[in-house]
């Protein structure tokens, strides 16, 4: 099954119906309990990514599933934000890094933000599936853990993160001129 498209944008418009979207899948689909609950908690940390991306932001929102298997897929176009306009922002900042990356979900907006701009040189710097280019939360966490005394703040926000904790994978890619991030989980 896969639902209607949902079109959201940075101001929350939208916002409502995807919640709205997610409650009628699990009915239409007889998911409850738990899994209604993840599916709502995976829905409303991924829609509130989107009211916190710079820039005009435009982007659809739908729910796809086989069974058991659901994903959660929100695209949107690239290039909507100016990557001046981004970089002087962040460039502002004493160390000249983007200093609102707090948490997991501040790291996939932050992968969504670079692949607008076409920055995706600088992705590589905390994950990488280096055959597809696909960020992907497996792969970070596979990384993170890796180098787990450096890296103690990050391994924290994973096991603080409810996406992290909830979700089989995550994956932020480009399809075309679009961005696209896929939230799968699998329930029981």
């Amino acid at each position: 099954m896969k639902t209607d498209r949902v079109y959201l944008n940075n101001n929350g418009v939208g916002r409502e119906k995807a919640l709205e979207q997610i409650e009628c899948f699990c009915n239409y689909n007889d998911f409850i309990g738990k899994d209604r609950i993840y599916l709502r908690l995976l829905t409303e940390e991924l829609v509130g990514m989107v009211l916190e991306i710079g820039g005009e932001f435009d982007a659809e929102f739908w729910i796809e599933n086989d069974n058991k298997a659901c994903r959660l897929c929100l695209e949107a176009e690239m290039n909507l934000m100016n990557s001046k306009k981004r970089d002087t922002f962040i460039n502002i900042s004493t160390s000249g890094k983007n200093a609102s990356i707090n948490g997991i979900m501040s790291r996939i907006r932050d992968v969504v933000e670079r692949y607008m701009v076409k920055d995706r040189e600088n992705i590589d710097t905390y994950f990488s599936n280096s055959q597809n280019k696909d960020w992907t939360l497996n792969g970070y966490k596979t990384y993170v853990s890796k180098n787990k005394n450096s890296r103690q703040d990050e391994w924290d926000e994973l096991e603080k993160s409810i996406i992290a904790n909830l979700a089989d994978d995550v994956t932020v890619g480009v399809r075309d001129h679009s961005v696209m991030v896929i939230i799968k989980k699998t329930l029981s």
